[in-house]
């Protein structure tokens, strides 16, 4: 083999390698899977829904900056006697359109825009 051709075929196969491993980030980084949260933060309902903070530490009455998560009208709850409430009637510790402060899950999951986040559960 002339000393030129292995140098071509070195550096081919070191170019195939970068790129492949390009590929390979680039594919990875764009199918996160969802993150999972539970945290303390503040809810704020209203009859078609509501949005929560989940990490904020007082009652607002304006919407802090961060992320904030969509929170479906029926959202799961647990009461304070431990009872989970499935989907029957909204958290009877988030009346409409006053913020409190409770303990939740939300996941974050990635859109072709970005991210999107839900609230999963309620514990008043």
């Amino acid at each position: 083999m002339a000393p030129g051709r292995s140098r071509t075929t070195w550096l081919t196969a070191v170019l195939a390698l970068g790129l492949a491993g390009a590929v390979g980030f680039a594919l990875g980084h764009s199918n996160r899977p969802p993150a999972f949260v539970v945290s303390m933060g503040v809810a704020l309902a209203s009859p078609s829904g509501g949005t929560a903070y989940l990490g904020a530490n007082e009652r607002i009455n304006r919407a802090p900056t961060g992320f904030a998560y969509s929170l479906p009208p029926n959202v799961p709850w647990v009461d304070r006697e431990g009872t989970l409430h499935e989907g029957s009637s909204r958290p009877s510790c988030l009346p409409y359109y006053h913020a409190e402060r409770v303990k939740m899950e939300a996941v974050q999951f990635p859109i072709a825009s970005g991210t999107q986040g839900t609230v999963l559960w309620v514990q008043c």
